[in-house]
């Protein structure tokens, strides 16, 4: 909008100062050739025709003199001083002028030839050559422009100070209404604005944001609710399972190979198990988001990640003073999986760094192992999908993806370059506290 104000701003003020400059020069046109026909009609009402030579009867002021000459009708200047140069010329050009003429020399003088009667025969006894000097109007002229120039420059600024700021008071309400609206989405799902009927432009944005959160309120509760139904159906039968491998597996004579089995669908019980756990604290948290520290969140899973042998955990960095905008057990979940899977995938080495950057804390997680394929980048996030060096379910990746972006943030996974060795690379992307009041105070107007 304040780019159309000042387009349109600019064509109007280039519109006025071709009007100003046409409007002035026609204006000095007119006020150039009156005041050459003036000096004319002052010069032919003085002369006569005295022992046969056309004479003035009074003589002319010392400025007329130079811009005014009488020709008898010989072409002899009877009257004012020689012109020089290209105006000399011009002059003389005209002095033989039977009829009313007018000229230019260089753009610096305009001149007028006014032929004269004096006797009663009809024919010409005088040409009156008339000059007036340019160079004052024309400087008028240039000011003139300067000033339209200087004065367009200042009404465009002055727009467009306007535009912006009427634009700004216009929207204002707006933008405040849209981060309430974006705030109660995330944390309180029956919070709504209830201006009442649309009688203008803010009240109609008003009920559509109401109609937007009740639909987005709706949508959450119905994920929250089969979450809940699916992780409660599948618990019971899962627990079941795993009790009945349990016991099979103490029984005295069973072989090794049938134990190892029972033993891998305890593991897949117990990782099941977990995947229900963090769908159930999912749909239970719903949008009331806790605050936690990155240093919180590590503590446990560096515990947890030393479980295999020969692989060493390292944290390069954690900044500090900062609060990841999600409550702990959500984090962890969200970051055990990619430290899981880098422990399992890693050759002997998994690195951890936190890293601070604007409104986001980014955990990257990395290992010496075989790293991730271009073209398996997106497929890792999806259910079920597993890697061609991968043993476990395929669930792990996916649910971290689905916890992260339930708290704002992301799970993404850096592909290896062919250029260099190759290493699994995934970063957790999450909201941070702001530094300053959680909560804007501003009303929308």
């Amino acid at each position: 909008m304040v780019g159309t104000t000042v387009a349109l701003t600019l064509i109007a003020m280039a519109a006025l100062t071709l009007l100003v400059h046409e409007v002035l020069a026609s204006t000095v046109e007119g006020d150039v050739s009156g005041l050459l026909q003036d000096r004319a009609d002052a010069v032919t009402s003085t002369l006569i025709v005295r022992d046969g030579q056309v004479v003035a009867q009074e003589t002319p002021t010392e400025t007329l003199d130079r811009s005014t000459w009488v020709y008898d009708d010989t072409g002899r200047l009877v009257e004012g001083a020689p012109a020089e140069g290209a105006l000399r010329r011009t002059v003389e050009e005209l002095s033989t002028s039977q009829q009313r003429s007018t000229a230019s020399v260089d753009d610096e003088y305009r001149l007028l030839a006014v032929p004269v009667q004096l006797g009663a025969a009809g024919e010409v006894s005088a040409v009156v050559v008339v000059a007036v000097n340019l160079a004052p109007y024309e400087r008028t002229e240039h000011y003139a422009l300067l000033v339209t120039l200087a004065l367009g420059f200042v009404v465009v600024l002055g727009s467009a100070g306007v535009a912006a700021w009427s634009l700004h008071r216009a929207l204002k309400p707006v933008s405040v209404m849209a981060a309430r609206a974006r705030e109660w989405s995330e944390q309180d799902l029956d919070r709504r604005f209830a201006l009442g009927e649309p009688n203008d432009e803010i009240s109609s944005l008003a009920t559509t944001f109401d109609t937007l959160l009740g639909r987005v309120a709706e949508v959450i509760r119905s994920e929250q609710r089969l979450s809940q139904e699916m992780a409660h159906e599948l618990r019971t039968p899962l627990t079941t399972v795993r009790a009945e491998a349990e016991i099979a597996a103490l029984h005295p004579e069973l072989p090794e190979e049938p134990r190892a089995a029972l033993s891998r669908i305890v593991a897949a019980c117990d990782t099941m198990s977990d995947a229900i756990t963090a769908l159930m604290d999912l749909a239970r948290a719903g949008g009331v988001f806790g605050r936690s520290t990155p240093g919180d969140v590590l503590a446990p899973l560096l515990e947890e990640s030393q479980l295999r042998p020969g692989v060493r955990v390292t944290v390069t960095s954690v900044p500090d003073g900062v609060l990841i905008a999600g409550p702990l057990d959500l984090v962890q979940r969200a970051l055990s999986p990619l430290l899981d899977n880098a422990v399992r995938h890693a050759a002997s080495r998994v690195t951890l760094r936190v890293v601070a950057r604007g409104a986001l804390v980014e955990f990257h997680v990395e290992d010496d192992g075989p790293g991730v394929e271009p073209g398996e980048v997106e497929r890792l996030f999806v259910p079920g999908h597993r890697g061609a060096t991968s043993d476990g379910a395929g669930l792990g990746l996916p649910l971290a993806r689905r916890v992260a972006r339930s708290l704002g943030g992301d799970v993404e996974a850096v592909a290896r370059l062919d250029s260099r060795p190759g290493g699994g690379h995934f970063v957790l992307t999450l909201p941070s506290v702001p530094k300053g009041p959680a909560r804007s105070s501003e009303q929308p107007e």
